[in-house]
């Protein structure tokens, strides 16, 4: 489990060529594909939503995942320890937050990267 960055950013554009409104998500993904955290997170897809663990091993338990989906015009990340348990962390946003909540998220409360 674990899709590279440049194949995510394609799936995204094709679910917008096909209709989907996922284009917050496609701005997310280009975002984190340019970004320090791109070689260092493993990410998935589930339908539109896309799914960003630590490690291949979290992705393939489904542990520890944070799931981010587009929602008018904008993202709801929700976080979880285990997979269908309760969301331990949840936050909404418009899309010009998305990369600051998703820094906020893998630096400060996470603490997967450390400055």
């Amino acid at each position: 489990m674990g899709r590279d960055w440049t194949e995510l950013v394609a799936f995204y554009r094709g679910l917008i060529g096909h209709g989907f409104k996922v284009q917050p998500l496609l701005g997310l993904v280009e975002s984190i594909a340019g970004s320090k955290y791109a070689n260092r997170l493993f990410a998935t897809t589930s339908h539109a939503a896309l799914l960003i663990c630590k490690n291949r091993e979290s992705c393939e338990r489904q542990k520890d995942v944070l799931r981010i989906e587009a929602k008018d015009d904008g993202f709801t990340f929700d976080f979880r320890e285990e997979n269908y348990m309760r969301v331990v962390w949840s936050r909404t946003c418009g899309p010009a937050e998305g990369f600051a909540v998703l820094e906020h998220f893998l630096r400060d409360l996470k603490r997967w990267f450390v400055d």
